[in-house]
C-alpha cells in the first residue's frame, strides 16, 4: 500500500462531509502570503490539517518545502476556546522537541484564520493502520516497540509538566523511517494546575469544547476530572491492550460505563502473566493503582535481560566447539 502523506489529528477523515459550523478555506489559498494550502489532509473536532508548500523554502531551494497547516475553521460560541487551545499546542509542541513527538515549527494569524506550522509526516496513524487489520492487533515485538516510543514521548512531556489528555490511535503517527510520533497536544494540560499550583486554563476550555474520546479516556476524566500524567497511562495502556490482542478491553465502551457495569479486561491470548499484570495495572480504574510513568508499562513489556543473556548462552552451547591445538594432534 503507498503511504499517505498525514499530519497531526489525522483519522482519515480527510473525505467525509464537512461538519455544520465550520469556516471553509478553499485549497489554493495563501496564509501570510507564505503557507499555500494544497490538499485537506484530515479534519478535527475544531480544525483542519492541510497539506501545505513553505514558499520561502521554495524560494530558498530547500529540499522539501512540504509541511503540515493545522487550522481553526470552528465558528460559533466554542471558536475562541479552539483559538487559544491551538496557540496553546503550538507553544507547548515548540518546547517539546523529541524525537517521538512530532515537530512544531511556527503559530500564526492570518485575518479571520489562526493555524500553525508542523512537520509533515509520510504514513499513517495507527488508527488506520489497525482499521485495515480490524482485530489482528500487531506483531507482538511490533507492539511493545510501540508503546515503547509511545511511552518515551509521554514521560518525556510530563517531565516538562504537560499531560496529552486525548491521548488515542489518531494521535500516534506511524512515520515509517522516521519511527513512531506523538500528535495533537491541542489539548494538552499544565500538570502543576491538576494539583492547583498553576492557572492553566486548558481544562475550563476542554469542559465547553468537549475535548476528549471515550473509548480512551481515563475513569477520573469522564467523571470530571482534570487530567493527570495517570490519565495518560490510562490511555497508553487501552493503546497497548488494541494493538497486542487486537480489541479494546472493554469492548469500546468507555471506562465510566465499564466500571459501572463491573468490566474487567481479560488477558490476551499468548501474553505472559508479568507483562499481563503490568498492563492490567496500567487499566486499573483508580490512578493510584497505575504506573507511576508510562516507561514502566514499557520496561514491562519489553523483553527481560535476563531472556536474552539466556539465548545467548544456549546460542554458544549450541555452536560448534573448536578444537584446541592440543586435540588437534
Amino acid at each position: 500500500m503507498t503511504a499517505r502523506r498525514g499530519g497531526p489529528g489525522d483519522d482519515g477523515a480527510a473525505d467525509r462531509p464537512r461538519p455544520a459550523g465550520r469556516q471553509t478555506i478553499p485549497t489554493g489559498y495563501t496564509l501570510r502570503r507564505r503557507y499555500r494550502l494544497d490538499a485537506v489532509i484530515a479534519r478535527g473536532g475544531m480544525s483542519t490539517v492541510y497539506r501545505a508548500t513553505d514558499l520561502v523554502r521554495v524560494r530558498a531551494r530547500a529540499a522539501d518545502p512540504e509541511v503540515a497547516v493545522k487550522v481553526v475553521d470552528l465558528t460559533g460560541p466554542s471558536r475562541n476556546d479552539a483559538i487559544e487551545l491551538i496557540h496553546r499546542e503550538a507553544r507547548r509542541m515548540r518546547e517539546l522537541a523529541h524525537p517521538n513527538i512530532v515537530r512544531v515549527y511556527d503559530s500564526d494569524i492570518d485575518g479571520p484564520f489562526h493555524f500553525i506550522v508542523m512537520e509533515l509526516l509520510d504514513g499513517e496513524t495507527l488508527a488506520q493502520r489497525l482499521r485495515r487489520a480490524p482485530g489482528d492487533g500487531l506483531p507482538r515485538p511490533a507492539a511493545f516497540a510501540l508503546v515503547a516510543r509511545v511511552a518515551a514521548a509521554l514521560d518525556h512531556a510530563h517531565a516538562d509538566g504537560v499531560v496529552h489528555g486525548d491521548l488515542k490511535p489518531g494521535n500516534v503517527f506511524l512515520a515509517g523511517a522516521a519511527g513512531v510520533k506523538l500528535l495533537d497536544f491541542g489539548l494538552a494540560f499544565s500538570a502543576a494546575a491538576a494539583a492547583g499550583d498553576d492557572d492553566d486554563p486548558t481544562v475550563a476550555y476542554l469542559s465547553r469544547v468537549r475535548g476528549l474520546t471515550p473509548p480512551f479516556a481515563a475513569w477520573e476524566m469522564l467523571a470530571g476530572g482534570e487530567p493527570t500524567p495517570a490519565s495518560d497511562v490510562f490511555a497508553l495502556g487501552v493503546i497497548a491492550y488494541l494493538v497486542i490482542a487486537g480489541r479494546h478491553p472493554f469492548d469500546r465502551r468507555s471506562a465510566l460505563e465499564a466500571r459501572a457495569l463491573g468490566l474487567s479486561p481479560q488477558r490476551p491470548e499468548g501474553l505472559d502473566r508479568r507483562r499481563w499484570q503490568a498492563l492490567a495495572a496500567a487499566l486499573a480504574f483508580e490512578p493510584g493503582g497505575r504506573p507511576a510513568r508510562a516507561g514502566e508499562l514499557s520496561a514491562a513489556l519489553a523483553e527481560p535481560p535476563w531472556r536474552k543473556l539466556l539465548d545467548g548462552a544456549v546460542r554458544r552451547l549450541a555452536a560448534p566447539r573448536r578444537k584446541s591445538v592440543t586435540e588437534r594432534f
